[in-house]
Formats: structure tokens, sequence, C-alpha cells
């Protein structure tokens, strides 16, 4: 009982600490938002900008100077925090490829395609989109396909300059490709290198 109640406790703690947390980060953002947006508005005062109906004004250098050292920094850390999450992002994928390599092989007979350039297959049956077919000689078409895997069908969608017809004629003929899977059964990755 003791412990049920030591653990509701800290429960408790991690909530109120992440909501603290929450408003936080909240309280911070918005701050950095209209100090951005004052930087912004200097920057249009230096140039001379006063409103709509009226004249622009001259152009004050220490005025920009001022607004741009403002907004610079913003730009700076939207720039690196963009770069080190995506640098983050590849590295996850990469570490749980390498770390947890869930391969299987697929036969592409099973595979089906489900949808080409947003429109469903049954689309192209008709006459509209066989001509459709014939006139995506080089263009990049979306493709989405859905592979069997344990018991589920799982979508996965890539691009490709092929039509449909030499897409299913690529698919008969290479007959196996390798899927790369993650733990939660997303596909992380497609052996397509046939389709180039």
């Amino acid at each position: 009982m003791k412990n049920i109640i030591a653990n509701l406790i800290n429960l408790e703690k991690q909530v109120v600490r992440n909501k603290t947390k929450r408003i936080l980060n909240k309280f911070i953002n918005n701050l950095l938002a209209y100090i951005l947006v004052i930087g912004i508005f200097t920057i249009a005062i230096g140039f001379g900008f006063r409103g709509k109906y009226k004249a622009p004004g001259e152009l004050n250098k220490i005025i920009i100077i001022t607004g741009v050292v403002i907004v610079l920094p913003f730009i700076l850390y939207i720039l690196y925090f963009y770069l080190i999450q995506k640098k983050k992002k590849i590295a996850r994928t990469t570490d749980n490829i390498i770390q947890n390599p869930k391969k299987k092989d697929i036969n592409l007979s099973e595979v089906k395609i489900l949808s080409y350039n947003n429109k469903k297959i049954d689309y192209y049956d008709t006459f509209i989109g066989q001509s459709e077919i014939q006139s995506s000689k080089k263009q990049v078409n979306n493709v989405v396909i859905e592979i069997p895997f344990k018991n589920k069908k799982i979508e996965y969608s890539f691009n490709t300059t092929k039509n449909l017809q030499n897409l299913k004629i690529y698919f008969s003929l290479e007959q196996k490709t390798t899927l790369f899977i993650d733990n939660n059964g997303n596909i992380i990755y497609m052996d397509l290198v046939f389709l180039q």
C-alpha cells in the first residue's frame, strides 16, 4: 500500500513538472515570437515604412541595423535547431536500421498498387486514364502500394518516373525485394533500386 501511495506521489510530481515545463516553454516561445515581430517592424521602419497611406520616409541605417541585430539571432537559432533536429532524425533512423535490422524479403507479386498519381488504379482502366498513362512519360509520379506483412497490410509511398504499365512490368520481372521495418512495424526503407 505504501508503494502505491509513493508511486502516485511521484507520478503527481512528474505531471506538475511536465505541466510547468510546458507553460514555461509556451511563455518563452511567445516572448521570442513577439521580439521577432518587433525586430521585423524595426527593419521596416528603418527602410522608411510609415503606414499604408503615408509617404515613405528616409532610409535610417541605425534603425535597420538595430532590427537586423534583433532578428539575426532568431534566424541563426532556427537554422541551427532545424539542422540539429534533422541530424538527430537521420541518426535515429540510421541507428534503428543498424541496431535493429528487421529485414524481410517480400514477393513483389503479392504487392498491390493502390494509387498512381493520387488516383485509384481503377481510374486507369478507363479510356481517359489510359491516355493519361501514355502522356506521363518523364514526369515524377507518386505511387502508393500495399505490402502484406505479418497478417496485416502496410501502405508505402514512393516517387518514380516510370509509368504505370512499366511499373507493373518491373514488379513482375524483379519478383523479390527487401523491406526494412522498425520496431513499430513502420516501413523505414524499401529497396526499389531496380526502378532506376
